[in-house]
């Protein structure tokens, strides 16, 4: 079941959508479906009706790194909450004012991560007030910390500290052929009787350069048959306010006046 978040951020994308592609929508016909109708139904100011489906381009290894951070930071705090009250007092003295960011080694797994947050509260709770700045691993006074930490930044100013800010670093993938080819698959899936489009989009995950994501997908979009059941995939670069790529399966395509790169195959 959709969640009513998602509602909203499916209906804000549609919304930047239609401004940035100056798509002739009539705005007051917008209205979010669920499964296993598309994510948007509307009308053009015509009374034409349309229908689009929305993905967002996210790798899944930046989705499980950012949910990893989540919950590596959930822990810290609960683990300040579960001090006993000596030391939590001293802690909550010494980082009043402060964030704190700790480094995780590359590819820890969640059980060094989880083993090592004692460890870094107890090594925190050992320093003079004050303290800012890099703390390398060589500083560590316990010697198995640096199994699972690279280092601690403390960083003082306006904070309601202590803040936690982990950081676990992982690579990031190019999603794009991936997620479209995965909403080809499932042509079958999608019931509307309005003309249906695809609105992949890009938001602030990190990605790779538009020069190496973009001659990929076109690869992949050549070498399809057909895009049914979509008679037109869009890409929507949210961080540059674009569109950054439309593609048809033939020249019926609409007047679309946005400054972006419009391919039909064997035009």
């Amino acid at each position: 079941m959709t969640q009513p978040h998602q509602t909203d951020s499916e209906l804000e994308v549609f919304s930047h959508f239609v401004r940035v592609s100056k798509m002739d929508i009539d705005s007051e016909s917008i209205r979010k479906l669920h499964p296993p109708a598309p994510d948007i139904e509307c009308q053009t100011i015509e009374g034409e009706g349309r229908a689009y489906e929305l993905v967002e381009f996210l790798d899944q290894g930046f989705h499980h790194l950012l949910k990893s951070g989540l919950s590596t930071q959930d822990r810290m705090y609960q683990y300040l909450d579960s001090l006993p009250v000596e030391d939590l007092t001293r802690f909550k003295a010494l980082f009043s004012n402060a964030d704190i960011t700790t480094f995780f080694q590359d590819g820890c797994s969640k059980n060094v991560v989880r083993a090592a947050i004692p460890k870094i509260f107890a090594e925190l709770l050992k320093f003079e007030p004050g303290l800012e700045g890099d703390i390398s691993a060589d500083q560590f006074s316990d010697s198995k910390l640096i199994k699972g930490v690279r280092g601690i930044t403390i960083n003082r100013g306006g904070f309601n500290g202590p803040c936690f800010n982990p950081s676990v670093v992982g690579r990031v993938g190019d999603p794009c052929v991936n997620i479209i080819d995965d909403k080809l698959s499932k042509a079958e899936s999608y019931k509307t009787d309005v003309p249906l489009e695809l609105i992949a989009y890009i938001s602030s995950n990190p990605m790779f350069p538009e020069n190496v994501w973009k001659p990929r997908l076109l690869d992949f979009l050549s070498d399809q048959d057909s895009i049914a059941p979509f008679r037109k995939i869009w890409v929507l670069d949210l961080r540059t306010d674009k569109i950054a790529l439309e593609w048809a399966t033939d020249n019926k395509v609409m007047d679309v006046t946005a400054d972006h790169d419009m391919v039909v195959p064997g035009h």
